[in-house]
């Protein structure tokens, strides 16, 4: 435990960015937010920490520039003499910042694709799940019809045919008469118009 302390403890020092870290850190954990604008007093321990810029210790700072609002540090840089530190660091965070955006650009893209792609292959589930249900539905609808009609055929032709026959004959028997099979079948004959 210890020793894995003093080691990051080491390294932590020997940075010369270590300080520059400690104050982010310390910027970070004090609630300062991307709507939050920086002020003089959190930015001047900042910069007057930044030591010589190494390629490797600019994304620190870079990064913390493009979270937050990074209009009150180009104003208290602009403030600065010009120097050649200034110009240094100045140049150093726009280009790290560019390279930054050049390095998430086709990664955004990519994401934006998959995301895209994803959302499509959704809609068109949905979309086919809705047609496929509406053609079930459909196809229940016209089996139902065709076995009703069906249905409709065998009552007119094995009852109502043989009863009308039947009624005609009947004002010699007097069983059923025509207006009885016209009560009984009437329906029928309106249902078979439409078949």
């Amino acid at each position: 435990g210890e020793r894995t302390l003093s080691r990051r403890a080491r390294v932590a020092q020997a940075s010369p960015w270590a300080q520059v870290d400690a104050l982010l850190k310390a910027l970070d954990t004090s609630g300062v937010g991307p709507s939050v604008p920086l002020t003089d007093d959190q930015l001047r321990p900042l910069v007057a920490a930044t030591p010589g810029l190494a390629p490797d210790s600019t994304t620190n700072l870079a990064a913390y520039l493009t979270r937050y609002d990074a209009a009150p540090v180009q104003q208290y840089l602009d403030s600065l003499p010009n120097t050649a530190a200034r110009r240094r660091i100045v140049g150093a965070l726009r280009a790290q910042i560019a390279s930054t955006r050049a390095v998430d650009l086709p990664r955004i893209i990519r994401v934006q694709a998959c995301v895209r792609r994803h959302l499509a292959r959704r809609r068109a589930a949905w979309l086919r799940s809705a047609r496929d249900k509406r053609h079930r539905i459909v196809k229940e609808l016209v089996a139902t019809e065709r076995v009703y009609v069906n249905g409709l055929t065998v009552l007119l032709a094995k009852y109502a045919e043989p009863l009308r026959s039947l009624a005609e004959d009947a004002r010699r028997t007097g069983i059923l008469s025509s207006s009885d099979v016209r009560v009984m079948f009437g329906n029928l004959n309106i249902n078979q118009l439409y078949a």
